[in-house]
């Protein structure tokens, strides 16, 4: 498994979750250019595993986005190791995190990754539906 850094283009090689597909009309290359302004890195084996990073929100605030693939499932523990080292890398009091209410699997993973639940966001996200949102506390 690699760690690269990301590139815009990365966004277009990744096949997505399902639970993931609204991103395609969230990320547009603007918005991707503007999650690079953090830190961001590609995670792939022979293929894309996921895309992600820590974009600054304010001096101590980030914003944890991620995009994965569909068998990203098969490398978790490595991904939550990844997903930890960028935690450590960066300098971030809080970090936000936000995924649509119905996907799961993306609530689940945030809380391992040691997020607490604040809110639920109505109509958020590009498609209507609903974003909970979350926060980790240095």
């Amino acid at each position: 498994m690699n760690v690269d850094t990301f590139r815009i283009a990365d966004l277009d090689e990744i096949e997505l979750q399902p639970g993931q597909m609204a991103w395609r009309e969230w990320g547009s290359p603007e918005e991707a250019r503007a999650l690079m302004a953090g830190t961001a890195i590609t995670v792939r084996t022979d293929h894309i595993i996921a895309c992600g990073g820590i974009f600054p929100r304010s001096k101590d605030v980030g914003h944890l986005w991620g995009v994965l693939a569909v068998d990203a499932r098969r490398h978790l523990l490595a991904l939550q190791r990844i997903c930890g080292r960028l935690f450590e890398v960066t300098d971030y009091a809080r970090v936000l995190a936000n995924t649509e209410s119905d996907f799961h699997a993306g609530c689940r993973w945030l809380k391992l990754m040691g997020f607490k639940y604040i809110e639920t966001i109505e109509r958020f996200g590009p498609d209507g539906r609903d974003h909970n949102f979350y926060v980790r506390v240095r």
